[in-house]
C-alpha cells in the first residue's frame, strides 16, 4: 500500500510539473499534490483499481 501510495503521489507530482515553465519553478508544493490528488479521486481517477 505505501509504495503504490508513492507511485501515485509521484505522478502526480510530475503532472503538476508539466504546468509550468522553467526548471524550478514548477515543482509543486506538497499541499497542491495533495489537492490534485483529492481532485482526481473525487473524479474517480484516483487509482487504475477504480477503473
Amino acid at each position: 500500500d505505501e509504495l503504490l501510495a508513492a507511485v501515485h503521489y509521484a505522478n502526480a507530482t510530475a503532472a503538476l510539473t508539466t504546468t509550468g515553465f522553467g526548471a524550478v519553478a514548477p515543482i509543486p508544493r506538497p499541499a497542491a499534490v495533495r489537492a490534485f490528488l483529492a481532485a482526481a479521486n473525487q473524479a474517480g481517477g484516483g487509482s487504475a483499481e477504480n477503473r
